[in-house]
Formats: structure tokens, C-alpha cells, sequence
């Protein structure tokens, strides 16, 4: 539990949101009125708001354009990862240094499994898991 944590106002712009996700390096934020909670922003929201807004104002060959762009630009080369059969908490331990979601799980460098947030979630909640 974080008691010191950022919030917003309802009155803050898109942009501002992004730039604050981005230097905070959080995914969601509350939206404060007078102290009380209004809602969730979440960085998802706001790429398909911002990616759908952009879309709209397109023609359509420059929408499909866009839309055939490859990904590969966007790939991240550093990779991490954890071996297969390694515990639950090594893979907790490189998202939370990392900042990340998900950690692939990989043996012999070939791609067996992803570990994500809910999956460390539901570990802990319930009955003991298997090594990853």
C-alpha cells in the first residue's frame, strides 16, 4: 500500500497526463476532486483515445498507411527474462526493478511461457504455484 502517491485533477491535459505517467513511470493514476476519488486514468486509455483521435482525423489511405507500419521499431532489444523453472520470485523481482508487467520465460533461449502481473497475483492469493 503507497500513501504517497501521485494523483490528478480532472482539469489536467493529455498531455501533461502522459508526461507524468511517463517521469512517475506508472501505468494508472486517480483523478481527485476536493481530495475524493473520482476515477482511474489509465496509460492504455489514453494510447487508444489518442491513437483512435488520430485515426479519425486521417484520410483513409493514410489511416491504412499507419496502420501497416511494422512493429519493428518498437521492439525492445534488451530483453529480460527468466530460465524456466526458475522461482515465482525472480521473475517478480525483474518486474518491479524494471518496471514491467510481464517477463518472459524461456529455456535454451526458446520461449516456453510469459509471467505476468496477474499471474504473481493469483500465486499469491491461492494455492502454492509451480517454479515458472
Amino acid at each position: 500500500m503507497r500513501q504517497d502517491f501521485i494523483s490528478l485533477a480532472e482539469s489536467d491535459s493529455l498531455g501533461e497526463v502522459v508526461q507524468l505517467m511517463r517521469m512517475a513511470r506508472v501505468r494508472h493514476l486517480p483523478v481527485l476532486r476536493d481530495g475524493r476519488l473520482l476515477g482511474v486514468v489509465s496509460y492504455r486509455e489514453l494510447l487508444e483515445t489518442a491513437l483512435a483521435e488520430l485515426e479519425s482525423q486521417l484520410p483513409p489511405a493514410a489511416r491504412d498507411e499507419l496502420r501497416a507500419r511494422p512493429i519493428a521499431p518498437l521492439v525492445h532489444e534488451r530483453l529480460l527474462s527468466v530460465a524456466s523453472g526458475s522461482p515465482p520470485e525472480r521473475a517478480a523481482e525483474l518486474m518491479l526493478r524494471h518496471h514491467v508487467g510481464f517477463v518472459p520465460v524461456v529455456d535454451q533461449d526458446r520461449l516456453v511461457a510469459i509471467v505476468t502481473e496477474s499471474d504473481l497475483l493469483r500465486a499469491a492469493y491461492s494455492d502454492p504455484s509451480p517454479a515458472v
